[in-house]
C-alpha cells in the first residue's frame, strides 16, 4: 500500500502537491469513502477525483519549447486563452512542472509522474532554472548587484548568478519559481523586458525542439534528472 497522493499523482491528475490539496479538499474517494491526508490505497481499489475514476498510465515525459501567446495551463480560461495543451496533443494526460508566463518562451516539461514534479517545483529543492533575457534599454552593469540583493514581497529574488552577455541580453539563474520574478525584479529598476527565454530546468537543456514544438526526453536526460534529485525510476520506461 501506499499514499493515496502518489497514486493519484502517477494517474497524471497533477503534482503530488496539487495532489494533496485535493485530499483536504474533499474531492478524492477510495471505494466511495472520502479520503484524508495520510490514508493509503493500492491501485486495485477503486479511487475517485471528483467523483471521476482514476487511470494509472505509464510514465510520459516531454519537453516543449513555449512560444509567446500560450498560457502554462491544462484548461482555457474564461477568457478563452490558448493552452500549451493546444501544441501538445497525446492520448496520455500530462500536466506542466511549473509555469511559464504567457508573454515569455521556451523550456517546459510536461508529465504524468507526480513525483519527479514534486522535486522539480518544491521550494526545498532550489531547482536551478536558466533565462536569457533582452531588454529594451541598454543595462547598467552596476544594476546586478542591486538584483541579487533585491527583496520583493520581503524575499530576497533568489538569483543565484547574472552574466551581461551583451548591453542589452542578460543570463539569469535563479534557484526559485516565484511568479512573474524576473519581469517584477527589472521592472523595479525600470527596465521594459522585450523577450525571455527560459533555456535550462536543472540538469535539462533546451536542445533539439523548435519553437512550438515538442519532444519526448531522452532517456539519458531523464535518467540524468532522476539522478539529480534521487527520484526512483518508474517501472514502465519513457515513450
Amino acid at each position: 500500500m501506499e499514499r493515496v497522493q502518489k497514486i493519484i499523482a502517477r494517474a497524471g491528475i497533477g503534482s503530488r502537491r496539487l495532489c494533496e490539496t485535493l485530499i483536504a479538499q474533499g474531492r478524492v474517494k477510495i471505494n466511495g469513502r472520502t479520503v484524508i491526508l495520510g490514508d493509503k490505497a493500492t491501485p486495485k481499489d477503486s479511487i475517485t477525483v471528483d467523483g471521476k475514476p482514476i487511470q494509472l498510465q505509464s510514465p510520459v515525459y516531454i519537453m516543449l519549447n513555449k512560444p509567446q501567446g500560450f498560457i502554462s495551463s491544462t484548461v482555457s480560461t474564461e477568457h478563452g486563452e490558448k493552452t500549451i495543451m493546444r501544441l501538445v496533443r497525446i492520448k496520455e494526460r500530462v500536466f506542466p512542472v511549473g509555469r511559464l508566463d504567457k508573454n515569455s518562451q521556451g523550456l517546459m516539461i510536461l508529465t504524468n509522474d507526480g513525483e519527479l514534479a514534486n522535486r522539480l517545483t518544491h521550494p526545498s529543492f532550489g531547482t536551478e532554472k536558466e533565462y536569457l533575457v533582452w531588454t529594451a534599454q541598454p543595462f547598467n552593469i552596476e544594476d546586478i548587484s542591486k538584483l541579487k540583493k533585491m527583496r520583493i514581497e520581503g524575499r530576497k529574488v533568489g538569483i543565484k548568478r547574472i552574466t551581461l552577455e551583451t548591453d542589452k541580453r542578460l543570463r539569469i539563474i535563479l534557484h526559485e519559481g516565484r511568479k512573474h520574478i524576473i519581469r517584477d525584479a527589472l521592472s523595479t529598476l525600470k527596465y521594459k523586458i522585450l523577450r525571455l527565454k527560459r533555456i535550462r530546468i536543472a540538469n535539462l537543456e533546451l536542445t533539439n525542439v523548435k519553437l512550438g514544438t515538442w519532444r519526448f526526453l531522452s532517456s539519458r536526460e531523464l535518467n540524468r534528472l532522476r539522478e539529480s534529485f534521487k527520484v526512483l525510476e518508474q517501472t514502465t520506461r519513457p515513450a
